[in-house]
């Protein structure tokens, strides 16, 4: 992998890591590019990264002008969108719901907010 994307090893050790917050939308396509992929970067609210993760069905919509108009992830929690066995999509309903423990919590999900000390350490 090394040699086809042109970043030592360490590096790209490093990019695995979730919590590493470095990686650039250059470096990402500079990989894409090597293993002959699409790169998507995009917006979505935390209910829709948890149906993606957990496998649950849900319906793309694509952009469009609503693209950034997100619920925030306190919007969602206060609407119920993580409590368990619940479907966050409308569309969905009828449909199996996913086991209890992939829509406990999504608390972990959220982004970290840094620290005065993560600061110190960039």
């Amino acid at each position: 992998m090394e040699q086809k994307v042109g970043i030592k090893q360490q590096a790209l050790s490093r990019l695995e890591n979730p919590y590493y917050g470095k990686i650039t939308l250059s470096t990402l396509k500079k990989i894409a590019a090597a293993c002959d992929v699409a790169l998507i970067v995009e917006f979505v609210p935390f209910s829709q990264l948890i149906n993606r993760v957990s496998g649950t069905p849900y319906v793309e919509r694509g952009s469009g002008p609503d693209t950034f108009n997100l619920a925030d992830f306190e919007q969602e929690d206060s609407e119920g969108k993580f409590k368990k066995d619940t479907v966050s999509d409308a569309t969905n309903a009828g449909k199996k719901k996913p086991p209890s423990s992939h829509t406990a919590k999504a608390a972990h999900l959220r982004p970290r907010r840094k620290t005065r000390s993560d600061e110190l350490t960039d």
